[in-house]
């Protein structure tokens, strides 16, 4: 198995800082993302959970007859 490069072997790279700091702001996005997602769910699973004990407990309430 060969493996292309698109430079000579033992040749330096030479990273620009702009490409720095684009990699910096990428990851700094992903993560703020994956906080906002990680925070949605959350809210929405204890949502679903506070309806559904809503639930159980007015079927489970005994009605009184007028």
């Amino acid at each position: 198995m060969t493996i292309a490069l698109s430079r000579a072997p033992g040749a330096e790279r030479v990273v620009a800082p702009l490409e720095v700091y684009l990699d910096l702001v990428y990851a700094f996005v992903i993560g703020q993302f994956s906080q906002h997602l990680a925070s949605y769910a959350d809210q929405r699973t204890g949502r679903d959970a506070r309806e559904a004990r809503r639930r159980r407990m007015s079927s489970t309430t005994p009605t009184v007859a007028p």
